[in-house]
């Protein structure tokens, strides 16, 4: 069964570890006559809270969301 799956990544500011954090946020399939799995990941981004941005040392701006198409057994 084909998936999306929502990933956050985070940048962790301390220099001796790995600074990138992922973190799988949730998966989403499409319902058989219903909302395909794109329609409920912007449903589920725009009830989203309010997200304070921040600069990383690397110079780009923290958390990013990436989709991934993956799947499911």
């Amino acid at each position: 069964m084909k998936a999306i799956r929502l990933v956050k990544i985070d940048f962790d500011v301390l220099e001796n570890n790995d600074p990138f954090r992922r973190k799988e946020i949730a998966y989403f399939i499409s319902d058989v006559g219903g909302v395909s799995a794109h329609g409920k990941v912007e449903k589920y981004i725009n009830n989203l809270p309010e997200v304070k941005f921040y600069l990383g040392w690397d110079g780009q701006v923290y958390p990013k969301y990436e989709l991934e198409n993956v799947e499911l057994e």
